[in-house]
């Protein structure tokens, strides 16, 4: 989309202009950047507020009370900005060598071939945290002028980006794989803004391409980055369809999650691509943006390989309404069970991993983007298998970056939501 350039060059911009300004001005950037973190926080629990009012859910409540603390903490201790600003540096740190750290403790549980890499990043996020914490005294010109050299280096990466992508296919898997993302916030959100962007121009009456195609190349593989407007829809899903059969893995015996649901074991599902998505539109309320690729014989032969490498991996599981011999006729009481209701309205079948990486999810690790990006560069090194957090939001950009570029085999592109039923499945669901 022409938007996400746009989008791109102004962040490059912003990004440029703030990072010389944190290095030849640090104070008064410092005390600017106290001012925006507390506005924001303010606004972001009000708009959480409000949402909450409107629809109480735990999701909404939560981010509501840590906004709100989060403002308070910050308006009333102004006096003591720089030491703030260094706890929410060192914090940063302590969240990303929590987040490693956790990595690295499920593949040595899980025998993973990746223990080494997510050891040492654990190991450099735990230097700086504790150097931060425990070195308050430090200037904060200095931390201001470390964190202007952050976001020259972002700018820097918006610059080659645009530039890398509208070169060879090589130039761009190389930017991608090296993008130093700000927080992950940010990146994660990024199809909501999308779609809330193109529904705001639906409704001024402005046309919409709802699908488009650059060449007649068969499309024999399709990938599908799934967002929303709210609660976890933000945040997205990712998964990808081959044969006309929707491939998906997360999190989904809720018996077994743990950690508001941010740890459990790994399961994927299988279920007719077309009925999946019908139902994620219309009965789970996300929008679906499809990508469909070209893969040749051989890539598909290696496909085909893979999927039966994660069958000989793991057994097949049932959810809580196929275990019941009456389920069916009492569907009302497994309708909160996700897994329950995708049994009942699409006949997904589910298979729970007994060993390999995937053996345990971990939304900030081994997640349904990871999981599909690492089967999907096996195929094709085009698309990037990243590491650490990653996001869907991160492949929406790609894929609509690899859609703009004449010689990818990213070769349509679609969506659907059921605020326009034609871009739906005439299906049962």
């Amino acid at each position: 989309m022409k938007q996400i350039k746009q989008w791109e060059l102004v962040a490059g911009c912003l990004f440029l202009g703030l990072g010389l300004g944190c290095i030849f001005y640090p104070s008064l950037n410092a005390d600017l950047f106290f001012y925006l973190v507390a506005g924001a926080l303010s606004i972001s629990a009000g708009v959480f507020w409000f949402q909450a009012i409107r629809k109480p859910q735990g999701f909404m409540i939560a981010s509501a009370l840590i906004c709100t603390i989060g403002a308070i903490i910050l308006w009333m201790h102004r006096l003591e900005s720089e030491d703030l600003i260094i706890n929410c540096f060192a914090f940063y740190m302590f969240f990303n060598m929590f987040c490693e750290g956790v990595q690295w403790f499920l593949d040595i549980r899980d025998r993973s071939n990746h223990v080494w890499a997510h050891a040492l990043m654990t190991v450099v996020y735990g230097f700086l945290c504790f150097f931060s914490w425990f070195y308050k005294d430090m200037d904060s010109r200095i931390l201001m002028r470390l964190f202007g050299i952050y976001l020259l280096i972002q700018a820097f990466q918006m610059f080659n980006q645009i530039y890398a992508f509208s070169h060879p296919q090589s130039s761009r898997s190389y930017t991608f794989a090296r993008w130093t993302a700000l927080p992950v916030y940010f990146v994660s959100v990024l199809p909501s803004l999308i779609l809330r962007y193109m529904l705001l121009n639906k409704m001024k009456g402005k046309k919409a391409d709802y699908s488009e195609r650059k060449n007649d190349q068969e499309v024999n593989l399709r990938v599908f980055i799934h967002t929303g407007l709210k609660s976890e829809h933000i945040f997205g899903h990712m998964t990808f369809s081959y044969q006309g059969i929707m491939f998906s893995y997360g999190n989904y015996d809720k018996e077994e999650e743990k950690f508001f649901r941010s740890v459990g074991p790994g399961i994927f599902f299988t279920v007719p691509a077309n009925i999946y998505i019908n139902n994620s539109c219309i009965y789970e309320g996300s929008t679906l943006f499809e990508y469909g690729l070209h893969i040749d014989p051989q890539q598909e032969a290696k496909l085909e390989e893979l999927v039966r490498d994660i069958f000989n991996h793991t057994y097949r599981w049932y959810s809580p309404i196929e275990q019941d011999p009456l389920g069916r006729e009492h569907f009302h009481k497994y309708e909160s069970d996700y897994a329950s209701r995708l049994s009942f309205r699409t006949g997904a079948k589910f298979r729970k991993f007994y060993s390999s990486q995937w053996k345990t999810y971990w939304i900030l690790g081994d997640n349904c983007s990871l999981f599909a990006s690492d089967l999907l560069s096996q195929i094709d090194p085009g698309i990037v298998h990243k590491s650490g957090v990653v996001t869907p939001g991160e492949y929406f950009e790609f894929f609509e970056e690899c859609f703009a570029d004449p010689k990818s085999n990213v070769v349509y592109k679609a969506w659907h939501s059921a605020e326009v039923p034609s871009t739906l499945y005439p299906t049962l669901a």
